[in-house]
């Protein structure tokens, strides 16, 4: 789980940095993570989070995809970034837990 995290924390970056394609390798790779962790968990929240998670960079990759495969320019001003790794610090075990405390 902390690899997906800093998979999304980096792709942000690149994200912001105008390096859209890195950042959507970043975040399909985080996608593969999070669903690998979600199969192998049996916390029901946890899975939620993770699902919901995955979803998020997903729509991300192909909103960062998609301005320049519609119009067949890269020159195109690519969609701002979301901030998508807020929720991951919320991934607690415990029921309740958010990240406010660090």
């Amino acid at each position: 789980m902390n690899r997906a995290k800093s998979l999304l924390v980096e792709g942000l970056q690149l994200d912001e940095a105008g390096q859209q394609e890195d950042a959507v390798d970043l975040y399909t790779e985080a996608v593969q993570m999070c669903l690998e962790a979600k199969k192998k968990t049996t916390d029901k929240s946890l899975q939620e989070k993770l699902g919901r998670l995955a979803i998020d960079a997903l729509e991300r990759a192909e909103a960062i995809k998609q301005p320049s495969s519609a119009t067949g320019s890269k020159h195109q001003q690519p969609t701002q970034p979301r901030n998508i790794v807020r929720p991951l610090g919320n991934l607690s075990l415990a029921d309740g837990d958010d990240d406010t405390g660090r």
